[in-house]
């Protein structure tokens, strides 16, 4: 059976999940929806590079919530031919 852990919560015997959303909004939309069932984050990280929710799930296990704050704008598929067309100085 699990046992307390070093921040006296139980701990689970699984660290930490997480689960990506596609944008802010649903970030905050699951933030609100899971407040209305009466469920609090332990803890909101802002990384920088993302921002997360942390929550506890009944078994003690963390749940993180996240969303990337920057969106990759960048095609990785190779570039076409008209892609390489340069335009001439005059």
């Amino acid at each position: 059976m699990p046992g307390p852990g070093a921040n006296g919560r139980r701990q689970g015997p699984l660290q930490h999940v997480a689960f990506e959303c596609e944008t802010f909004d649903d970030l905050l939309g699951t933030y609100a929806r899971l407040k209305g069932l009466g469920i609090e984050p332990l803890w909101v990280a802002d990384h920088g590079v993302g921002t997360a929710i942390y929550y506890e799930d009944p078994d003690g296990n963390i749940v993180e919530i996240n969303v990337n704050n920057y969106v990759l704008s960048v095609s990785l598929a190779p570039p076409t031919k008209n892609e390489f067309r340069t335009t001439s100085v005059q």
